[in-house]
């Protein structure tokens, strides 16, 4: 029972030390968005946020349940396919 209490509580110290790490080098710890795939779509969209949403939403509709990975290489391929 010890052990298992020690490797929660390690696991928790570990979570935290990452989470700091993380906002330190300038993003948040849990990104709503794979930062560098979102710069991707937004460039391909020609930095129009709200496009951007409009078209993750209507993917998020027409496929629920995907990763926001998922979701923004789908639209990425739709902007440069439609360019």
């Amino acid at each position: 029972m010890r052990e298992i209490l020690f490797l929660v509580i390690l696991g928790g110290v570990v979570y935290a030390a990452w989470s700091l790490w993380q906002e330190k080098q300038g993003g948040p710890a849990n990104p709503k968005y794979p930062k560098q795939l979102y710069r991707k779509v937004l460039l391909q969209a020609k930095n129009d946020h709200a496009l951007v949403e409009r078209l993750l939403d209507h993917e998020r509709q027409k496929h629920p349940g995907q990763s926001e990975a998922w979701y923004l290489d789908k639209v990425l391929y739709y902007l440069v396919r439609d360019q």
